[in-house]
């Protein structure tokens, strides 16, 4: 209540919040939550993933559980505590599954949610590692942001232009290089939010103008273009050892070039599934060598 002020009490552990140490500390207090853990473990602020390779069961879906089990155990032993209702476990897979393991933080514990799709750090991941939920997400998120027409009104053409540039596509290109799209449909949802940003910006109707007419004239390239460029430059921060990627873990420099290539040219992998043939480390290879 305003004016009031709540009573003195011991506060024996616990960092104000806002601090700038807060976040340094609370990364060293957690830093070994892997110990002991089999499986691996990635962290990130206060968001833990535990993830494995099912090659056989109940082999190591028991170890899986094993694994929470210690996670549960840490918790304990340091007073702090996962949220069961945002925790999820996803199977990725293209077979069949027709396994029906659940998973607990503890032996006896409350059943962890399954799920075909779980948002990692802004991505939408689905089980069969296709890019449609996300883009549906991203698309529908954008659609939102583009309301700020409403606010400027028309004919103001530079400001609009501005704010698309600055609060919409970011959201249309975040890690862009990760997602890039293969299936047409999911390019041209994405796309048709530029379009319907350029209509806005232009203040124009529906087949006034051609798309390709109406971004040379706000002096926009098309997304498809602009991911493209995203992924080279990728390509070249891993290349170049100018990113945390190490190079000979995704590519290797091909071994017999002609005239007419480059020193840098990298040796094309074959793959049949959509998933890894136009995944970043196997779709960029092409486009780097041209």
């Amino acid at each position: 209540m305003r004016g009031s002020y709540s009573s003195w009490t011991q506060v024996k552990s616990g960092v104000p919040q806002g601090t700038i140490l807060g976040p340094l500390l609370f990364i060293m207090y957690v830093n070994d939550i892997s110990t002991g853990v089999s499986s691996t473990v990635k962290l990130y602020a206060d968001d833990t993933k535990l993830y494995r390779e099912i090659e056989s069961i109940p082999d190591d879906t028991d170890v899986l559980k094993s694994d929470l089990f210690r996670l549960t155990e840490w918790c304990k032993t340091r007073q702090l505590k996962f949220n069961p209702d945002k925790c999820e476990t996803v199977r990725i897979t293209h077979k069949q599954d027709t396994s029906k393991e659940s998973y607990t933080l503890n032996p006896n514990g409350e059943v962890i949610k399954s799920v075909k799709s779980i948002k990692d750090l802004g991505i939408t991941i689905s089980y069969d590692l296709s890019w449609s939920d996300h883009i549906h997400n991203v698309v529908n998120k954008a659609n939102r942001v583009l309301g700020v027409k409403r606010v400027l009104g028309s004919k103001r053409i530079t400001e609009f232009s501005l704010l698309y540039k600055s609060l919409v596509r970011p959201i249309l290109e975040y890690t862009a290089p990760v997602w890039c799209l293969f299936l047409v449909k999911d390019i041209v949802l994405l796309e048709k939010v530029q379009r319907r940003a350029s209509r806005l910006a232009l203040g124009q109707k529906r087949g006034k103008m051609h798309y390709e007419e109406r971004c040379a004239i706000l002096k926009w390239s098309p997304l498809e273009k602009r991911r493209l460029y995203f992924s080279l430059i990728e390509c070249y921060k891993c290349v170049f050892s100018l990113n945390n990627l190490e190079f000979q873990d995704f590519f290797q420099f091909a071994s017999k070039r002609t005239r007419s290539n480059h020193s840098y040219k990298l040796q094309f992998k074959a793959s049949s599934c959509n998933c890894y043939k136009y995944s970043f480390f196997i779709r960029i290879v092409k486009e780097w060598n041209d």
